[in-house]
C-alpha cells in the first residue's frame, strides 16, 4: 500500500491544471512533505486536494480493499434511466396440427389464417429497494500528519479505505445473503433434499446430486424456477455456491467433472461463502440497514423477492433475523443460474461538506441498488431439510 498511497497522490497532482507546479511525490519522507508544502501553501488548492484525494482513491480502492464482495460476479452493473427493470419472459409458441381442408369449415380456415394468437407473456420487475450511504470526516491536522512520512501517508489512505468502502463490499454482500434469506423463508427457491456434507464420502454424494440436478436443468422444464416456465441453464451459465466447510470435503477435480468442464473454467464458476447463515455481526449491521436502528421506524431498504414483497422499516412488518438460522445453516449448496441475482447499482457518488467551524471535510459515499431475484431463472438450494 505504501507505493500505492504515493502513486494515488500523484495521480491527484496530474489530474487537473489546479496542481500545476506539483513537485512528483517519490517513496521518500522528504518528498512527502515537501508535496504537503505545496498543497498547503493556498487554501483553495488544500480544499480541492481533499476532494480529489477522496475521490482518487474510489477509483483505484478495489485493488487495495482487503474484503470484497465474493458474489460480484452476479452484480449486472449501472442501471441508465429510471429506477425499475423491467424483466420480461416470453413464452414458447405450441405447434399448430395441419387440417383436412374438406373438414375444415370456412370459420376454422379464417381463424387459422388470420385470426390473432397472441404470445403468452410474463413480467417481473425490479425496483430500487436500497439507499444507503458512508461517511468519513477528514480531519485537517490528519491529513497534514499523513504527509509526515510514507507510513502516515499509506495508514491515512487505508483509514478512508476501511471506513467507507470496505462497509459497502461487506454491506453488499449481507443484502445477496439477507435475499436469499427471504427467498427461502418464503419458499420462492426450489429445494432439493440431501444428506449433510461431513467427510470426502458425503462430499461425493453431493457431487454426484450436483450431476443429476444439472444434467436436468441443461433442458428445458418447469421445475427449477419460482415461476414455474419453461428454461433450461447451459454450463457458461451456471454457478455453484459452496459454503467453505463443506468446500474442504468436496474434491474440486470431482466437481468440475461433474459439470463437464476442465477444472480451469470451472473455477470461475464456483464460489464460496462463510455460511449462507446471517451471523450475528451480519444480522447487527443487516437491521441497521433495513431499520435504521429503530425496528419501529422507516429503514433504508425494502426486499422484493418477485411476487412477495418484504416490507421492512415504516409498516412495522420487519421481522428480526434469527442468527445462524437453522433453515439457512442447513443448506449444503446453491446451483443458480448467471442470472438468478437481478443486483444493479443505481447511483454510486460521493458528495462533500466543508466544515468551516472545524476545518474538516465531511464525505459522503452514497450508494442505490435493486437487490431481487429472478422468477424465471433457475436456481436451486441442496438442503437436509425436506
Amino acid at each position: 500500500m505504501a507505493s500505492a498511497a504515493v502513486g494515488i497522490i500523484n495521480a491527484v497532482f496530474g489530474s487537473d491544471a489546479t496542481f500545476g507546479g506539483a513537485p512528483k511525490i517519490e517513496n521518500t519522507t522528504e518528498s512527502i512533505k515537501s508535496a504537503w508544502s505545496f498543497i498547503n501553501s493556498y487554501e483553495p488548492r488544500l480544499n480541492y486536494f481533499c476532494n480529489a484525494l477522496v475521490d482518487r482513491i474510489g477509483l483505484t480502492v478495489m485493488r487495495y480493499i482487503s474484503f470484497e464482495d465474493p458474489w460480484q460476479v452476479f452484480d449486472k452493473g449501472v442501471l441508465g434511466t429510471g429506477a425499475t427493470v423491467q424483466e420480461i419472459y416470453v413464452m414458447m409458441q405450441k405447434a399448430t396440427p395441419y387440417f383436412s381442408a374438406d373438414r375444415a369449415t370456412n370459420d376454422e380456415v379464417m381463424k387459422a389464417e388470420f385470426g390473432s394468437d397472441p404470445a403468452e407473456v410474463y413480467t417481473a420487475y425490479h425496483a430500487v429497494n436500497s439507499r444507503i450511504k458512508y461517511k468519513v470526516t477528514v480531519n485537517r491536522e490528519a491529513l497534514e500528519t499523513a504527509f509526515m512520512s510514507e507510513a502516515n501517508l499509506s495508514a491515512f489512505v487505508q483509514n478512508v479505505i476501511d471506513q467507507i468502502y470496505k462497509p459497502a463490499e461487506l454491506d453488499a454482500f449481507i443484502m445477496k445473503k439477507y435475499l436469499l434469506y427471504q427467498l427461502v423463508k418464503n419458499n420462492k427457491l426450489k429445494k432439493v433434499t440431501v444428506s449433510a456434507v461431513t467427510d470426502e464420502a458425503s462430499g461425493k454424494t453431493l457431487v454426484k446430486k450436483f450431476r443429476q440436478i444439472y444434467g436436468k436443468m441443461k433442458f428445458i422444464s418447469k421445475e427449477y424456477n419460482a415461476a414455474g416456465i419453461p428454461m433450461n441453464t447451459p454450463a457458461e451459465r451456471l454457478y455453484t455456491i459452496v459454503p467453505v466447510d463443506i468446500s474442504a470435503s468436496i474434491d474440486v477435480d470431482v466437481l468440475a467433472s461433474a459439470f463437464n468442464m476442465d477444472k480451469a473454467d470451472f473455477m470461475g464458476h464456483r464460489l464460496e461463502v462463510d455460511s449462507f447463515a446471517l451471523n450475528e455481526y451480519e444480522v447487527e449491521r443487516l437491521e441497521h440497514l433495513l431499520t435504521g436502528n429503530d425496528p419501529s421506524g422507516t429503514g433504508a431498504v425494502t426486499i422484493a423477492t418477485g411476487a412477495v414483497t418484504i416490507a421492512t422499516g415504516g409498516d412495522k412488518t420487519y421481522t428480526h433475523v434469527t442468527p445462524n438460522d437453522a433453515d439457512m445453516t442447513a443448506i449444503q449448496a446453491l446451483m443458480v443460474d448467471r442470472d438468478f441475482f437481478q443486483i444493479y447499482t443505481k447511483l454510486n457518488t460521493m458528495r462533500e461538506t466543508d466544515l468551516g467551524s472545524t476545518l474538516d471535510w465531511n464525505y459522503f459515499h452514497h450508494i442505490w441498488r435493486i437487490y431481487s431475484a429472478s422468477p424465471f431463472a433457475n436456481a436451486v438450494q441442496f438442503t437436509t431439510k425436506a
